[in-house]
């Protein structure tokens, strides 16, 4: 029996904030991989109670700093604007549901409605 190698299914990364404009930072993340190579990232910024975790939603990935440095200055003067929160409109019932005859014959059958209207229509009494 052969003996088993390990193989390296994630790489371990180390991240640093350099800058922060609201909730969103430009970080230095460096691969823990044994090459060394350095990439800085725009993402959010991870939340207070998770002060060690890495940052979420990385919106860009860049390759040198300077790159990086410029475009997150151009998106600080430039922030999104906020969307409104969309409501559900409020819808208005439908008159013909309203228009409905919920009377004493709402329990009633289509059949038995008819035969009642037929009855009604020939002068006769409905048994």
């Amino acid at each position: 029996m052969e003996p088993f190698e390990i193989i390296a299914v994630g790489i371990v990364h180390l991240f640093a904030l350099l800058q922060r404009r609201g909730g969103y930072g430009l970080f230095r993340k460096a691969y823990k991989d044994g090459t060394d190579r350095i990439s800085y990232i725009i993402a959010l910024v991870p939340p207070i109670q998770a002060r060690g975790a890495p940052p979420s939603s990385v919106l860009a990935e860049f390759a040198s700093e300077a790159e990086a440095l410029r475009v997150f200055a151009r998106w600080k003067a430039d922030p999104l604007l906020t969307q409104p929160a969309r409501r559900k409109k409020k819808r208005l019932p439908d008159t013909r549901q309203i228009e409905l005859p919920l009377g004493a014959d709402a329990h009633k059958t289509k059949a038995q409605l008819e035969f009642e209207a037929l009855h009604r229509n020939s002068g006769g009494t409905p048994s």
